[in-house]
Parts: C-alpha cells; structure tokens; sequence
C-alpha cells in the first residue's frame, strides 16, 4: 500500500515539529505533506494535498478541531487522529468517529498503534483491538483510564455510582450514571439487560433459564436479565 498523507493541523508550533519528528522516526510510512495553525490554514493544507490522515488539536484560536471536522463533512478514506492535551474531549471524539484521541506528550507506543488502525480501515480489515469509535476516557477518583470498549465485560449501577468491570480483572469506580455509559457505548455492542446492568454482549458465555433466567459473563459474574429484555436478548441470538 502506498505511504499514508498526512496533514498535521495544531496552534503550537513546537508541538506540530514534535510531532512531525515522531512520525519521522517511528512511521516513516507516514509522510507528512502540510500543516496548518488554525482552521483555516488546516482547511487549506487538506484541499493542497488531499491527505489520507490528519493529526487534529482540539483548543486552537477561533474555532477548534471540531468545527474543522464539521467544515469537511463526510470524505472517504480521510481518517482523524486528534491530538490534545486535555482528556475531557474525547466523547465528542467518538461521537464524530475518530480513529484515535492521542493526549500530549504524545507516547510513541500510542502513535504507532493509531497509525496501525488507520491502515487497516484503508485495508477493509476489522481492527480487533479497538472498535472505530475508539477508546473512551474514564474519570475516575485517580486521573483517566482510557479503554478500549470491548475491554469491557459489563457495567454495574450503584446508587449514583457506576462500576467498570474490564478484562484485566480490573474494576473502576465512576461517578456517572449508568445511562450515560449507555448513550456513550450505543455504537458498540453494548446491551441494557435489567435498569442495573449494561453488558458487552461479546463477554456473555451462558444463558441460564433458572432463577427467572441470568447470564454468565467472561468474568464468571452473574448478571440479572430482566423480563421485559429476555425476549429481546433470545431475539438477539435467535434462541426464541
């Protein structure tokens, strides 16, 4: 395949160099043909070299990275890796499907794999580590944990609280509401099994009918399915 045409698109001089030098060095399938400070010069950069991928701040003067998304509309086989400092940006991300939400300083591990999902979207392969809405920041009582939704096995309410559970055995505590998790993972295969559980419909192993009927996650925890969804999760498996 040919090398993928960047575009780098960022107010901070120093960071749109960073950057430039990390590709250089650790993707150098990646070339990059233009950048731009703002949206207007980001707007102008993407028309002269019809890039395949543009790294995109979010903060710039004026308008910010959104808007710049908003501007180019539906353009096939152009792929948005965004690049910021702040965490608090990424459900916005997701909703306008990025690739990637990289957080300054950049880690050149993260660079590297986001550079690797955008070539298999162009290859038509399913990226398997990561859905194409991309990971989604978690605030939690330490910082953000930032995951990849088919990492998660199920979601639990606890009075205002919202628990996590994730392949590695981990779990995170989170104070938002489990209806906010439901709207946030509506593009995965996420299903609402009772008003206190959100499941990963990947992780299920077992329909039990007993005890009005439960499901067995990948975790070994048990999950209520309440009557109002058992008819809709069989149809979901065509089990009816």
């Amino acid at each position: 395949m040919d090398p993928l045409k960047a575009v780098i698109i960022d107010d901070e001089p120093g960071s749109r160099n960073n950057l430039r030098l990390l590709l250089q060095s650790y993707c150098p399938d990646v070339k990059v043909l233009g950048m731009g400070e703002d949206v207007i010069s980001g707007l102008k950069a993407i028309q002269d070299h019809q890039p395949n991928l543009i790294f995109l701040d979010i903060e710039m003067p004026e308008n910010d990275g959104f808007k710049l998304v908003e501007l180019l509309g539906d353009q096939q086989d152009t792929y948005v890796i965004f690049t910021t400092a702040y965490a608090k940006y990424a459900i916005q991300a997701i909703r306008v499907a990025a690739v990637d939400y990289l957080l300054k300083p950049i880690s050149i591990s993260e660079l590297e794999k986001a550079v690797q999902r955008v070539k298999d979207l162009r290859c038509g392969k399913k990226d398997q580590s990561a859905p194409p809405s991309g990971r989604i920041a978690i605030s939690h009582q330490d910082g953000y944990s930032f995951v990849e939704p088919n990492k998660i096995i199920l979601l639990q309410a606890d009075r205002s609280y919202t628990i996590i559970y994730l392949e590695d055995k981990k779990k995170l505590i989170v104070a938002r509401s489990l209806s906010d998790f439901e709207e946030i993972l509506k593009k995965n295969r996420f299903f609402r099994s009772h008003r206190s559980y959100l499941i990963n419909l990947e992780q299920v192993r077992e329909y039990v009918r007993k005890d009005g009927g439960y499901l067995v996650m990948s975790n070994g925890e048990k999950v209520v399915l309440s009557r109002k969804k058992k008819e809709e999760f069989l149809q979901l498996y065509n089990m009816l």
